[in-house]
């Protein structure tokens, strides 16, 4: 069993901060998926958690959503996915 202490802080879904940055801009999945040039059922997964979000992905959203860079997408992904294996398990 690892020392490590679970966070205190809780990790967010990248599906929901991506939902919220579409709230935030205005804009629908459908918006999203013509600027990404991806099916909207492709950002919809992402955003249900169907999907994982890939290096490629957020590289597409980081030119679709400008201010928002490529590496801030996958460390809330790797984030909330470290977050869940310790709460199933005793890392």
């Amino acid at each position: 069993m690892s020392t490590v202490q679970p966070e205190l802080t809780l990790a967010v879904h990248p599906g929901d901060r991506l939902a919220q940055e579409l709230g935030r801009r205005g804009l629908t999945q459908s918006d999203l998926a013509r600027a990404m040039g991806y099916p909207r059922s492709t950002i919809n997964s992402v955003i249900r958690g169907y999907n994982y979000m890939t290096p490629v992905f957020a590289l597409c959203l980081e030119e679709a959503l400008p201010g928002l860079p490529a590496e801030s997408w996958l460390a809330t992904s790797a984030h909330y996915q470290v977050s869940v294996l310790r709460s199933l398990t005793d890392y």
